[in-house]
């Protein structure tokens, strides 16, 4: 049962273990590892969903969530797993996208001439690489997406920009870099994802360059 962001993940579980043999899963939680190594929870959101992705795992996700009731989380046995793993993704790509380019919170960037527009270009963007998947994000989800993403004030931002922030690796390949290669693959134009990429490219470029000089 993989927590992991995005979808590339399946594919090396698929090939290692059989596909029938890994479920799908997504973790919301705002989480960070603080200088001291401790492990810190930044709100009350502690929500787990999993699920089948083939009819044959349904009775197993049945005992799974059946000796998991237990545990202090929100459990959510989803009906549709591999579409809720795709809305986070779209969702996460733009927020840590924006997030990281700019290096601030989403209120910050909503109090710039531009900010609004450049977020939901990107938001359009990563939706449209799930739609050509043939998982577009529903037109409710969009919204909710869509009002978090612009709120004035808001001092939400991704973990990706802590982890940047604090001269950490981050999991830029595995979240913008794979939206990216399949929207190229779809020959979709997709400038603004290009762009938060290219941008999280060069930090990781410059973190081993800066690495390599201090043990050198």
């Amino acid at each position: 049962l993989p927590l992991l962001n995005g979808m590339a993940h399946l594919q090396t579980l698929d090939a290692q273990f059989g596909a029938a043999r890994v479920l799908g899963g997504v973790a919301y939680i705002a989480a960070t590892l603080s200088a001291d190594g401790e492990i810190r929870h930044l709100n009350n959101v502690h929500r787990l969903a999993f699920g089948a992705r083939e009819a044959a795992q349904e009775k197993i996700c049945a005992a799974f969530a059946s000796v998991a009731q237990g545990a202090q989380l929100d459990l959510v046995h989803s009906a549709d797993i591999v579409q809720a793993m795709w809305d986070k993704w779209v969702f996460l790509a733009s927020l840590a996208g924006m997030t990281c380019l700019m290096r601030s919170h989403v209120g910050d960037i909503m109090q710039t001439r531009a900010g609004e527009r450049l977020m939901l270009a990107l938001l359009h963007e990563c939706a449209a690489v799930a739609r050509a998947e043939g998982h577009a994000p529903a037109e409710k989800v969009m919204e909710n997406y869509r009002a978090q993403l612009t709120l004035k004030g808001s001092t939400f931002a991704a973990s990706m920009l802590r982890d940047t922030e604090s001269g950490g690796a981050t999991e830029a390949d595995h979240i913008l870099g794979a939206l990216l290669a399949l929207a190229q693959q779809h020959q979709q134009a997709a400038p603004m994802l290009e762009t938060a990429y290219t941008h999280m490219q060069t930090y990781a470029a410059r973190r081993a360059r800066e690495q390599s000089t201090t043990h050198a």
